[in-house]
């Protein structure tokens, strides 16, 4: 009964009761572990922070280098695309179809003009 009284009044005591405990000495441990290795990813993101930075400035090169190249390179065939779309027989065609009109409309204002 003394004991308790003692370990519920005297914080010393208490406290030497309980980092007694085995349990409480485990997970003492493993805080410290817990530390220890949060203190060492902590150091290496640290020592990463600067490569990962370098990284993504050549990232950021390469991908506007890249980017331009292709971009050109896409125009560019975006333009030949239009070009062949042109040429298609298809076009040919509805180019010569309305010529055709065009001619047939003047060669009747002519004969009209003939005539009169």
């Amino acid at each position: 009964e003394d004991e308790l009284r003692t370990i519920t009044t005297d914080k010393d005591a208490y406290n030497k009761v309980l980092h007694s405990i085995g349990e409480v000495k485990h997970l003492e441990s493993l805080r410290d572990d817990l530390c220890t290795k949060t203190t060492q990813l902590a150091r290496k993101n640290i020592e990463n922070a600067n490569q990962i930075a370098e990284l993504k400035n050549q990232c950021a090169i390469i991908r506007t280098t890249e980017l331009a190249v292709a971009e050109e390179k896409f125009h560019e065939l975006e333009k030949q695309e239009q070009e062949l779309a042109s040429l298609s027989p298809v076009a040919l065609l509805e180019n010569l179809r309305d010529a055709a009109h065009i001619t047939d409309e003047e060669s009747e204002k002519l004969y009209h003009l003939l005539v009169s």
